[in-house]
């Protein structure tokens, strides 16, 4: 039996000049100097080059994706400012959480090694993250602020060195079902159970024997002590690959120091694992990492700008099926591996996904996406189609959403309680913009119809504003405010809600008439509707409760007329407005106006009286005209010089009446006819009438 236990310090100059090397940043697929595209991604390695690649192939500067290797800082707008290169699948999330207010900083990781803070510096400034794995399922929400939106398939395993003796040993996934069952299970290496792999022969002859926890190997066999590793925190291959252990995050660093490495040291520097990257394992034959199978395959097909970053590292099969296959010198990714099988995403703010005319949702979202129609260069980075069989499995289905808004409010300090309808009215608010105060837009919005009333900007930093605000409906409105933060992962807020009494718009009806009438005259009664509606209405007018006409208002029009002949002494006159339906227009009656009617001048008349004997007695007809359809009422006297002959004799309805004389004296007689006047009718008379008596 033979232990054998590799150690990094104890290798050649030849070795050691490697590992030097392997710390020099790797060929950048950035954007070239001065080369500013319209939306930034930052995140994840494992896809940074397919992305790089979808990038280059869309053309027009539309995507830029920024590597997770390279210079800790990275400037993403022409004229801005340098931001961390947040690198790996969970910085590149965290980095635009903050950018959209969903947080307000963090710290994130940058390579080549250690974190920067993220905050008020991105914002702006990250438009998508790349994202190898999806969120964690209590981070899921149908209210998500940010969606993943997938776009490939890809596979992981595990690389070990070049000539590594665990090349031959056949790895399962594993799990607790499993447990200790003496299967090279990664369930069991990654929780500390197996350290050991029993390995017979000698390099490039060596045969599997099995695995255990101590170094006592089987006879003939030699015990390899295993080291698995795992790529730095925030890696969205870490958090995939420990998922589909079953393990978790506290079962990984409740490991004893040193079971389960992130770093490793080259050139005398500690520096972190980085995913898909063969550097770790470079002097190490007994170290396993996981390893996207498409990233290697890309790598090793030198696909694009793709840096070779495998450094040798061989990718191994798992649960019996190879990880790649071969053709021509081509490889590709093995249609049979299973094992460990995942989709790939950009994250994205949810609210742009969900808008058509955004830049992100024509780029990424829809299988008619710019992103879902690049096919053949997603292949040729070694990732796999989404199989599309199921909404969720289509390339840029946006149904995937994660992490709840941060929070804003917002309360109303005054507010007008009464109103015309269609007449501005106005609403004072105060607001908290959330995370980065970078401000929004604060709407007052009728409960009812929940349509805005009216709208108003808050600038980056302010607090208030005066809402200008107006309604169509006339009633008692319930209305409250609404706060839109102008960044997408902060929760819109309402304010407690208000009454506001919408009454119509008011009207007011003056009348008119001329003075100095007289009865029998035609009166012409004008009204003024200040205030009338657009579309017109009616006017009634009246003489008291009697309606004396009625005029219909043309649109656009505000002035009424009636005319009407005077038959009495005085009227009472009104003019009322009434608005059509629906208007939004209020109905109003005038003031009455007086008018005094004149006394009338009516005409005497008789016929020729005829002659009568003295003993009989002589009859005079008399007439009394007033003006067209008012008749006089009322008495005449007939008089003859100053005797009266008749003192009065009443006139009919038509003002007519048969005055019998008393008996004259033979001869010709001159009476005068007095008509003694009414309250419509002045006094009239006509003399020298003959009467003769023979």
């Amino acid at each position: 039996m033979k232990v054998t236990t590799f150690c990094k310090f104890g290798i050649t100059a030849g070795v050691a000049a490697l590992l030097v090397g392997a710390l020099a940043v790797p060929a950048s697929a950035d954007p070239a100097t001065d080369t500013y595209g319209q939306l930034v991604g930052l995140g994840s390695d494992t896809t940074q080059d397919v992305v790089n690649g979808l990038a280059a192939e869309i053309g027009d500067g539309k995507l830029a994706s920024y590597d997770a290797f390279g210079t800790p800082t990275v400037t993403v707008r022409n004229g801005g400012t340098a931001i961390p290169r947040a690198s790996g699948s969970g910085a590149g999330r965290d980095a635009l959480l903050v950018a959209i207010g969903q947080i307000a900083s963090k710290s994130v990781s940058v390579p080549p090694t250690g974190t920067a803070a993220v905050n008020a510096n991105v914002l702006g400034q990250v438009d998508f993250a790349r994202s190898s794995s999806a969120p964690a399922a209590g981070d899921t929400t149908a209210e998500g602020v940010v969606s993943y939106i997938p776009f490939a398939r890809d596979a992981v395993s595990v690389a070990v060195a070049e000539g590594s003796p665990l090349a031959v040993v056949p790895f399962k996934v594993g799990s607790s079902e499993t447990a200790s069952n003496g299967d090279a299970n990664l369930y069991d290496i990654y929780r500390g159970a197996i350290k050991y792999a029993y390995i017979s022969g000698t390099a490039g002859n060596y045969s599997y024997v099995g695995v255990g926890a101590t170094n006592t190997a089987p006879q003939g066999a030699t015990a390899y002590a295993i080291q698995p590793l795992l790529p730095k925190s925030g890696s969205g291959t870490r958090s995939y690959f420990i998922g589909k252990l079953n393990l978790t995050e506290p079962n990984i660093t409740a490991q004893p120091t040193g079971t389960i490495k992130a770093t490793y040291v080259a050139g005398g520097a500690t520096v972190d694992v980085q995913e898909h990257d063969g550097s770790a394992l470079v002097g190490d034959p007994t170290a396993i990492v996981p390893f996207s199978i498409a990233q290697w395959v890309a790598q090793a097909n030198e696909v694009g700008q793709v840096s070779d970053r495998r450094h040798g590292a061989n990718i191994l099969g798992l649960n019996g099926a190879a990880a790649v296959t071969q053709t021509a010198g081509s490889y590709a990714t093995n249609s049979a591996f299973s094992a460990l099988v995942r989709d790939v995403y950009n994250i994205v703010p949810s609210a742009l996904a969900d808008d058509a005319s955004s830049d992100i949702a024509k780029a990424f979202v829809g299988t008619d996406s710019l992103v879902c129609t690049e096919t053949a260069t997603i292949l040729a980075y070694g990732f796999q189609l989404l199989p599309g069989t199921t909404a969720e499995t289509r390339c840029g289905y946006t149904g995937l959403r994660a992490y709840t808004g941060s929070t804003s409010t917002v309360a109303v300090t005054d507010i007008d309680e009464t109103t015309s309808v269609g007449e501005e009215f106005s609403a004072d608010v105060t607001v908290n913009a959330g995370n980065h105060n970078q401000g929004g837009t604060v709407y007052l919005v009728d409960k009812a119809t929940n349509d805005a009333l009216g709208e108003a900007t808050i600038a980056a930093g302010a607090t208030t504003a005066t809402i200008t605000a107006s309604s169509d409906t006339i009633g008692n409105a319930t209305v409250f405010a609404e706060f839109v933060p102008k960044l997408s992962g902060i929760k819109s807020s309402k304010s407690g809600e208000l009454a506001v009494d919408v009454v119509a718009q008011p009207t007011v009806t003056n009348v008119s008439a001329p003075s100095g009438l007289t009865i029998g005259k035609t009166a012409n009664v004008i009204a003024w509707i200040d205030g009338a509606a657009p579309a017109g209405g009616v006017v009634t007018f009246r003489d008291g409760s009697t309606v004396i006409g009625t005029y219909t208002l043309a649109a656009g029009e505000q002035g009424a007329f009636v005319t009407f002949v005077a038959k009495k002494a005085s009227y009472s006159i009104t003019a009322s407005y009434a608005a059509p339906a629906n208007s939004g227009v209020a109905d109003s009656t005038s003031a009455a106006k007086s008018l005094t009617i004149g006394k009338g001048t009516p005409v005497v008349s008789t016929a020729a009286v005829k002659a009568v004997k003295a003993s009989a007695k002589a009859k005079v007809v008399v007439t009394v005209k007033g003006t067209t359809g008012v008749y006089a009422t009322g008495t005449v006297t007939i008089t003859e010089g100053t005797k009266v002959l008749v003192p009065s004799k009443a006139l009919s309805s038509k003002g007519t009446a048969t005055v019998t004389l008393p008996k004259l004296k033979k001869g010709t007689h001159k009476i005068t006819i007095t008509y003694n006047g009414s309250d419509l009718y002045n006094t009239a008379a006509k003399t020298k009438v003959s009467v003769k008596i023979k």
